[in-house]
């Protein structure tokens, strides 16, 4: 997520120079995977910690709680968001690029 995060930050493209919708979307977009990345790192920590601990009192069953499920689903959510903005970003720069042509 950091990795995508920075990508993101800096108008990473293979192929030709990113849109202005990109352009003005990716700041916040990299800020948010970037907040997101966070999220994923302290929501895994606090899994592992509380696994530990539960291990450590001979408790068995240790299950991930709601806050986890919560987090990971906000992180899926953004980021098939993401790829649906993109996706439609290209759509309309390659429209542009057929009615200049």
């Amino acid at each position: 997520m950091a990795v995508v995060s920075v990508a993101i930050l800096i108008n990473f493209h293979l192929k030709n120079q990113p849109s202005r919708l990109e352009q003005k979307l990716s700041h916040p977009l990299g800020i948010l995977f970037w907040v997101l990345s966070l999220a994923c790192l302290g929501s895994g920590l606090a899994n592992y910690m509380r696994t530990v601990a539960k291990y450590a009192e001979r408790r068995a069953l240790v299950q991930s709680g709601i806050k986890t499920q919560l987090i990971f689903g906000v992180v899926a959510t953004a980021i098939v968001a993401a790829c649906a903005l993109f996706l439609g970003a290209e759509a309309q720069a390659a429209r542009e690029r057929r009615g200049n042509s």
